[in-house]
């Protein structure tokens, strides 16, 4: 029955086809397979195709190049799809043309059966004109054909790009016309049904919208619908989408307003809106809200997972903070959870044509086929600067192995210096291997937002196994009988070391670091956790040498240890 939904599906396509015109990409012979260099690092070098020319210390692949360095305002895109067995598609906003609007820019794509070591293609774009912001996902009842949606710009509807079979790059055009939308984020299910959430009304967006296509694209029969509560204006890419299973998820976290997620299990007719995280505008105190940048995927039995990164706002203003944690909640528990908390710095210079979301955090989620195994990708400022002085962006990874209860701790997946590692996105499907896209280059920050010269920047592959990413375990596979604060490892440490703590039951748990005068110089872990035995990293790069006392707090329970940091 699906084979012959398949070859009824096609040939509607074709049949589009002849009248929209397809575009096909230039096939081409793949490159002979390189070993690279086997090591028995954690992390793999890949290939030696270098773009650009010159030495970059970023990890992974650098499998093509673009000018234009800037992925969203928000939001993270859906840009890598995994199918199994080192199946790969991408596609994401590229160019190599010069200017803030190179006539090349639209949605590059690629197709690899190795996991990213070769391509099937030369590189470029599927759309036969300008466009930006595509993002793609597949027709999973139709062996994963393959749908990019991106936009035209204000005033224009959106573009829907249908591959005629995975893989192919042979791309079937159409529009959502009549139609006035940006940022768009597709979810795709059930069956051919096209589900778009986008900014409606131009630029800045006067509303959020919703657009539907009930037969792949060929025609749309909702087209900038505005679902969203009260008609309230969300920020540009502050939005995510997700389909499965019968089930459409869009979630919209603003700048410094509600985190509110939109469900429907009715195809798009209806839609059920929930406030998952709400915001107090103005606070009355310093309060955590979140920065734009959100996430939402649907797991295969059903359960949606959400992901968002908050700032501190304070009165009427939203800070730059860099105390910004990576937040998650899930259909199944409906517990907020702060699952990461990567750095916190007040020294960080973050340049002032930066904006919220398109610097820290922008996590991206991905489950493994049964949905025990959730991973969460993010950016994160670290406190090495550039040579103008701006801080650089490393990407940073955490883990969960029991379906999102109890989380590991923050793992560097780029650990090095002197490049920047931004806009990272993984695809939703994770099994033995984590695929992580990125932008990397030697200046921090990017062309688009001004932050510095344009330049050629480097778009990585890089293939993370899942071992790496540390998640929550259990001592001898028990849950721990008691209250244990570990020395911490290495001791002495320059500049990192390591700190391991047990509790029985859950808590709310405070782990600080003070220095000899009993002033606090760090506080790695501040939040509730259930039992279990924990890991957290520790870095001080900026704290001079000596010696300095960390501090475990856990319901009436309270441990003090001593550590050296000798430089």
């Amino acid at each position: 029955m699906a084979k012959m939904c398949l070859i009824v599906l096609a040939a509607l396509l074709i049949v589009g086809a002849a009248f929209s015109g397809i575009h096909k990409g230039p096939r081409v012979l793949p490159a002979k397979a390189t070993a690279g260099d086997e090591t028995d690092e954690v992390f793999e070098v890949m290939g030696m195709r270098v773009y650009p020319t010159g030495p970059l210390a970023a990890p992974g692949d650098s499998i093509t190049y673009t000018t234009y360095d800037y992925a969203t305002n928000g939001s993270v895109n859906r840009n890598l799809i995994n199918y199994g067995n080192g199946v790969l598609s991408f596609a994401r906003m590229l160019a190599q043309g010069t200017g803030t609007t190179p006539p090349d820019r639209g949605s590059w794509y690629n197709f690899s059966t190795d996991g990213g070591r070769t391509w099937q293609y030369s590189w470029g774009r599927v759309e036969s004109a300008y466009h930006g912001w595509g993002n793609i996902d597949q027709l999973r009842d139709f062996g994963g054909l393959e749908v990019i949606v991106s936009h035209l710009g204000a005033g224009l509807p959106l573009t829907v790009s249908v591959d005629l079979d995975r893989g192919a790059n042979s791309w079937l055009p159409s529009t959502t016309s009549p139609g006035n939308a940006l940022w768009a984020r597709l979810g795709i299910g059930p069956g051919v049904s096209f589900h778009i959430v986008h900014g409606t009304g131009g630029n800045p967006a006067t509303g959020l919208g919703y657009t539907r296509s009930t037969d792949a694209g060929l025609s749309f029969d909702r087209i900038d619908v505005n679902i969203f509560p009260g008609n309230a204006v969300p920020d540009a890419d502050t939005y995510a989408a997700s389909a499965r299973g019968g089930k459409i998820a869009f979630v919209v976290a603003s700048d410094g307003g509600d985190v509110v997620l939109l469900t429907s299990t009715d195809n798009g007719d209806t839609w059920a809106t929930r406030t998952i995280y709400q915001s107090t505008t103005p606070p009355p105190e310093p309060q955590p809200q979140p920065d734009g940048s959100c996430d939402v995927l649907i797991d295969s039995a059903g359960v949606i997972h959400v992901a968002w990164s908050n700032f501190m706002r304070i009165g009427a203003d939203l800070v730059y903070s860099i105390d910004a944690p990576v937040m998650y909640w899930n259909s199944s528990s409906e517990v907020i959870r702060t699952i990461a908390y990567p750095v916190r710095d007040s020294t960080m210079i973050v340049p002032t044509n930066s904006r919220f979301g398109n610097y820290a955090n922008q996590p991206d989620l991905g489950t493994n086929s049964t949905g025990s195994d959730v991973y969460c990708v993010f950016s994160q400022l670290i406190s090495e600067r550039d040579g103008s002085n701006n801080n650089y962006s490393h990407v940073y990874a955490v883990k969960s192995q029991d379906g999102g209860t109890t989380w590991g701790s923050e793992v560097d997946l780029t650990p090095g210096s002197g490049f920047d590692a931004a806009f990272p996105t993984i695809p939703d499907l994770v099994e033995d291997t984590v695929y992580l896209a990125y932008f990397a280059d030697a200046l921090a920050g990017n062309f688009i937002r001004g932050n510095h010269a344009q330049i050629q920047v480097a778009v990585m592959l890089l293939r993370v196994p899942v071992s790496a990413i540390t998640a929550v375990h259990e001592v001898g596979g028990e849950l721990p009988t008691g209250y244990v604060l570990q020395q911490n490892y290495p001791n002495p440490f320059n500049p990192s070391t390591r700190i391991s703590y047990s509790i029985p039951t859950a808590a709310q748990v405070r782990l600080s670091v003070y220095n000899m005068l009993g002033q606090e110089v760090a506080s790695l872990v501040n939040e509730y956790r259930n039992a279990g035995t924990y890991e957290k990293a520790f870095s001080a790069q900026d704290l001079p040498s000596g010696v300095y006392f960390y501090t475990l707090r856990a319901g009436a329970f309270s441990e003090t240890r001593k550590m050296i940091l000798l430089k």
